[in-house]
């Protein structure tokens, strides 16, 4: 439905907002004050499905978090104190007598 300039309806809507001019010194609150949009109390937004989902989903998936970074820390904890230490005596490797190795002197070239 395309409206005409000269249609009525138009003229309406023009007319409803000749009744409120908005002079250039008014500021947002002033206009906030005069209750031009309507504001919504908290009681009525949390009375809105979609907000108690969404409140519930993300205290549910932050404590699940929680829980898991709770984990990780005492798995760290009990992998640290696992025994990254040797509790026997050290094996003397044949080379550990002898460990510099000088280099060969020859050069092969391509």
């Amino acid at each position: 439905m395309q409206l005409d300039a000269n249609s009525p309806e138009v003229d309406r809507a023009y007319e409803g907002l000749k009744s409120r001019p908005i002079s250039v010194r008014q500021t947002a609150g002033d206009l906030a004050s005069q209750n031009i949009w309507r504001r919504k109390s908290l009681s009525e937004i949390l009375t809105q499905p979609g907000v108690i989902a969404g409140i519930v989903g993300s205290t549910i998936a932050g404590v699940f978090l929680l829980i898991l970074l709770i984990l990780f820390c005492i798995y760290r904890l009990r992998k640290r104190d696992e025994g990254s230490y040797s509790l026997d005596e050290p094996k003397k490797s044949p080379t550990a007598s002898n460990s510099y190795t000088q280099a060969p002197d020859r050069e092969f070239y391509a």
